[in-house]
């Protein structure tokens, strides 16, 4: 695997629209290559007697069953709320137009 030089860094930086200084660029370059070396030391692992996987563990669900509960009284529900009507929270408009109220 090749190592990538501020050049390249340079044009990919270009690429995005970016604009970096050469401290950056020289960070960038070094942190690029070290992640490159550690690729090639994985790339040598040998993975063949290992079956794929879709997640790290064997755990099939860890979500709680859903349960049906009593909804929140009005009053817990808007006991954080900094304005509201008893029924709806209220927040300032910031669309401008026509009251539709």
């Amino acid at each position: 695997m090749e190592h990538v030089t501020e050049q390249d860094i340079d044009h990919y930086a270009s690429l995005s629209q970016f604009q970096l200084n050469d401290d950056t660029r020289k960070r960038f370059t070094k942190e690029i290559n070290q992640i490159l070396d550690f690729l090639q030391i994985l790339q040598k692992v040998d993975t063949e007697s290992i079956a794929p996987t879709r997640h790290g563990t064997d755990r099939v669900n860890v979500f709680r069953d859903d349960v049906i509960q009593d909804p929140l009284p009005h009053a817990e529900v808007f006991k954080n709320s900094p304005l509201d009507d008893g029924v709806f929270f209220l927040v300032p408009r910031i669309i401008e137009g026509e009251d539709n109220s």
